[in-house]
């Protein structure tokens, strides 16, 4: 019987979320350690999907073996490989005019009125039209997908979407959205003479009936759910066909519970619940592995498997790196805390004036960490870098990670793994699983700004013994490499094998 491999997720937009690195560097684990190429699973509408594939791969962080499959694209026979874009005709009526700074045309009719707006990306294919009716209301929006077909048309009133409708690529309708104030209420995707095939009332419903059309019976499917919702039902009602390998991301107590008898994540709930509805159950930390076993017992079909690094940075001279220079990768948002990095680096400058940040993220606290910046009198000291690249890993001497929240502390691997020891926060299932405190990293206490910027200044006056950090930083990332956390891999499919072959 063929085996198959899929990767569940709600959407892979960029590949720069935690949770998308990690299926990122499975995928390429799979790959490349274990000659498996697996399919990652998206249901999200995303129409520039095919351009963030051919991104990823560009990036070096997708393998071009590795395929994806989304429920809009596979119904709308949407192809997954880019080509020239298509050119739609221009009306000789009407005028188009640039829009200054972008790559966007604004379209005027014979009387000087807006008919359209166009938006195109920054290589120049087209992305959203958006019309206009005679006093100059949205009436229509437009979307293409990567390669400058018309994807979906949204139909607009009184500032609500009434309706979209989808369209495969040869220009017939594929599916109809309805909306009743604003909400869907129903989803119709009809054949290619329009005869209804499937009527639901959520996306939900449709992912089901078109999973149970991609997952065949006769081959062995294995389904890796990164995202509970919204597949954890849909894979449980397909039966035989899924065989369900839940992973688990987060904490499975709400914080501040205690892991032993604390109230469960809701999020979770159903797992801890009912462990016979997987096929096995994945953690990325052995410390929760531990804790789950304490508190519901010696649970078969569980392991704890560390997200894997693939490939190794080439290791470079402690000189060569910039005295008290410090690094901060996140996301700026409220759960990576990164107005707490800019505090902590001033107490850092305080007692080492040499001192730099280099800060590289993106999010809505963005504005708030740059006016933190200049209200501290440090733009002089922080450089907000807006792509990080093997230079400035190599670059400084120590990391400052600031989260709160528990996931995996993916910015500490990359550390490790450019001999970069982080200085961070603990917290339950995070940085304690990867640093050593004292030896590869520095541990503080959760929200102490004040014991984390002493940790870090300590341990910077004394350059010899963060050199020292920095060799151990090297040497533990050895832990994670890819070659080492396979084996893993290979007794978890073993074992989903010998369970299969026990039941004939």
């Amino acid at each position: 019987m063929k085996e198959r491999f899929y990767f569940f997720t709600e959407h892979l937009a960029d590949g720069r979320t935690n949770l998308e690195q990690v299926i990122l560097l499975r995928s390429q684990l799979f790959e490349r350690k274990l000659h498996v190429s697996p399919t990652i699973v998206t249901v999200e509408y995303e129409p520039q999907l095919a351009k963030a594939r051919r991104t990823l791969i560009e990036r070096g962080v997708l393998d071009s073996d590795t395929q994806f499959l989304n429920l809009y694209a596979d119904l709308q026979e949407t192809n997954m490989e880019m080509g020239q874009p298509k050119e739609w005709p221009l009306n000789p009526l009407w005028s188009y005019e640039k829009v200054p700074d972008s790559n966007d045309v604004g379209v005027l009719d014979s009387e000087g009125k807006p008919v359209q707006y166009r938006n195109y990306s920054e290589e120049g294919r087209l992305e959203m039209v958006v019309h206009y009716d005679t006093h100059g209301r949205i009436i229509r929006s437009d979307i293409y997908d990567s390669n400058g077909f018309l994807s979906k048309v949204q139909v607009i009133q009184r500032d609500e979407v009434t309706c979209e409708i989808f369209y495969r690529t040869d220009g017939r309708v594929c599916m109809y959205h309805f909306f009743e104030q604003d909400e869907l209420a129903l989803i119709q995707l009809v054949d290619e003479d329009g005869s209804i095939l499937y009527q639901c009332e959520t996306e939900t419903e449709l992912a089901g009936f078109w999973l149970k059309m991609v997952l065949e019976e006769t081959e062995t499917n294995y389904c890796f759910v990164d995202s509970q919702k919204p597949y954890a039902a849909i894979l449980e009602d397909l039966g035989p066909r899924a065989k369900i390998v839940t992973m688990i991301h987060e904490p499975h107590i709400d914080f501040p519970n205690n892991p032993i008898d604390g109230s469960l994540n809701e999020e979770y709930r159903h797992v801890f619940q009912q462990f016979d509805k997987s096929a096995a159950v994945v953690y990325d930390s052995n410390e929760q592995y531990d804790h789950v076993q304490e508190r519901f017992g010696d649970v078969k079909n569980q392991f704890a498997i560390p997200t894997g690094l693939v490939e190794v940075p080439q290791r470079v001279n402690f000189k060569d790196r910039q005295p008290y220079a410090l690094l901060f990768v996140a996301p700026f948002e409220p759960r990576y805390n990164p107005q707490a990095a800019v505090r902590v680096f001033n107490r850092i400058v305080q007692q080492l004036p040499e001192a730099t940040l280099y800060m590289c993220g993106e999010g809505s606290e963005r504005e708030a960490v740059e006016a933190l910046i200049q209200e501290l009198g440090l733009d002089d000291k922080i450089d907000i870098v807006l792509e990080l690249d093997a230079n400035v890993y190599n670059h400084v001497q120590m990391a400052i990670s600031t989260s709160i929240d528990s996931e995996v502390p993916l910015p500490i691997l990359y550390n490790l793994a450019y001999g970069v020891p982080t200085a961070s926060y603990n917290y339950l299932y995070g940085p304690g699983d990867l640093i050593l405190h004292k030896i590869s990293g520095l541990l503080a206490s959760r929200n102490n700004e004040e014991e984390l910027a002493a940790l870090i200044v300590e341990r910077l006056s004394d350059q010899k013994e963060t050199e020292a950090m920095s060799n151990h930083a090297y040497g533990e990332a050895l832990r994670f490499n890819a070659n080492n956390t396979k084996i893993y891999w290979i007794q978890l499919i073993q074992r989903l094998r010998e369970n299969i072959w026990k039941k004939y």
